[in-house]
């Protein structure tokens, strides 16, 4: 992935649209720090997956999270929902 300044993106962003156009991906930087990464339209889910792990702004999961089962209910209003809830 190539990493590109504000001002560079700035001053030449037909051409670093170019080549997103062209399959790349871009990261736009601001004093180092990645603030927008660029990719082509039509990247499929996996891939921009993929690229926020590479970032760094995501972490993938292993498998299913379990089903939910219902809440149970208590009497009374939500004050008191949220009071037996916290402990």
């Amino acid at each position: 992935m190539k990493r590109v300044s504000v001002r560079e993106l700035k001053n030449r962003l037909g051409c670093h649209l170019g080549l997103v156009r062209g399959g790349k991906n871009l990261e736009d930087t601001d004093r180092g720090r990645c603030v927008a990464p660029l990719a082509p339209q039509g990247t499929g889910l996996l891939d921009r997956l993929q690229a926020l792990v590479l970032l760094g702004l995501l972490v993938m999961g292993e498998g299913r999270l379990p089903p939910l089962g219902p809440v149970a209910r208590a009497g009374g209003g939500v004050a008191e929902l949220l009071v037996a809830d916290r402990g």
